[in-house]
């Protein structure tokens, strides 16, 4: 009762005061971009996320009506013409938590090799599934962290991290400044508590 009096006399409506914090959070995210460095927002898939001026983002979507185990955006973080960082977005059309949704549909990518753990990741903290893949004969080294909302399920996945630091660097720094935004709005989605 205390809180809505303060905000009536502050002359404040709750639509201004959610405008306000949006706004804050934008300006916020928009300070925290590190020098060299440039915000993206996209509407296709929804996020934002900041990556260093020189890099080239290439965004690819496919086709929205095949099985919900095939990702429906992948964007590719390339310098020199070699990929970075790669992100995919799924649909969720289940709802499923990150490690149901892991389970049902990446549990086959875990060799004898692989390190499995959990975290929280992004600046909304979601739960995550980290997979640490050691190089092979036939491919790279990959760390990837995969993580869902209600409706999308989201990996970043750094190339070769052990043998290329600049890489691991851009990957820690895209997973910290990810922002999964709700369609056509600037609001981020919820994070699972």
């Amino acid at each position: 009762m205390l809180l809505c009096s303060s905000l009536v006399v502050a002359g404040c409506s709750e639509g201004n005061l959610e405008q306000r914090s949006s706004a804050t959070s934008d300006e916020a995210l928009q300070a925290a971009v590190p020098p060299g460095y440039k915000l993206r927002q996209l509407e296709a898939p929804a996020v934002r996320f900041s990556m260093p001026e020189g890099l080239t983002l290439k965004v690819e979507s496919f086709d929205p009506t095949l099985p919900a185990q095939k990702f429906r955006h992948e964007l590719m973080l390339i310098d020199d013409q070699n990929i970075q960082v790669m992100i995919h977005v799924w649909d969720n059309p289940k709802h499923l938590e990150v490690q149901d949704w892991f389970q049902l549909h990446m549990s086959g990518f875990i060799s004898e090799k692989s390190s499995l753990r959990q975290t929280r990741v992004t600046p909304q903290h979601f739960p995550a599934v980290v997979l640490d893949e050691p190089a092979s004969e036939q491919a790279a080294s990959q760390e990837l962290t995969l993580f869902a909302t209600r409706d999308h399920v989201y990996s970043i996945t750094c190339i070769d991290p052990v043998a290329n630091p600049p890489a691991k660097k851009l990957f820690d720094h895209v997973v910290e400044s990810f922002a999964p935004l709700a369609s056509g709005t600037s609001a981020a989605t919820e994070a699972q508590p």
